[in-house]
């Protein structure tokens, strides 16, 4: 879908990496000189885990991309370095490899067009922390967009978790507050 939902793309394509960016770029010309804006959060929610809500994850759909693809030529490239016997433990590698892309193509593109404002990375929930693409995230980001369950008590079990993996503050963002 190109509604402005989330969806996968061949981040290992030289063209999807220049559109990202030159969305990024035009998302700092429209916003930079805000005097409201605080940073930017790059994706909603995105599909990171392996098993999620949508039924369909980064690493199958770059399986599924034809064999010419850029995308196909990393997960062949991946394969020839993998050692181990574990399809799980293998798909997460290549998860963090598709991470690491990722944010650096609009980790670099933020950066570059608006370096005075914060950047806030991914907009995870609890269930769409994988621990492996937030350590990828890491070096483009000043710190962490955290929207917590709709549920009663504040959740500080897992921000001191979220917090211990990152060492970055941590931004409680779209949510109905339930805890004082």
């Amino acid at each position: 879908r190109n509604d402005g939902s989330f969806r996968f793309v061949d981040i290992f394509d030289p063209e999807e990496q220049r559109q990202l960016a030159a969305q990024i770029e035009r998302l700092c010309n429209e916003n930079r000189d805000n005097p409201n804006l605080i940073g930017y959060c790059w994706t909603d929610l995105g599909a990171w885990p392996l098993k999620n809500a949508i039924g369909r994850n980064w690493v199958d759909f770059i399986r599924g991309l034809p064999d010419e693809s850029p995308g196909q030529n990393a997960w062949r490239g991946f394969l020839k370095t993998w050692t181990g016997d574990d399809p799980d433990a293998r798909d997460l590698g290549f998860l963090r490899t598709i991470a690491r892309e990722y944010f650096r193509v609009v980790g670099e593109a933020n950066r570059k067009h608006d370096p005075n404002h914060l950047i806030f990375g991914d907009r995870f929930s609890f269930n769409t922390i994988v621990p492996e693409v937030l350590e990828e995230m890491l070096p483009w980001v000043d710190a962490i967009a955290i929207q917590p369950p709709f549920q009663p008590g504040f959740p500080r079990k897992k921000f001191d978790e979220i917090h211990r993996l990152t060492g970055k503050p941590i931004l409680i963002c779209d949510f109905a507050i339930r805890f004082q």
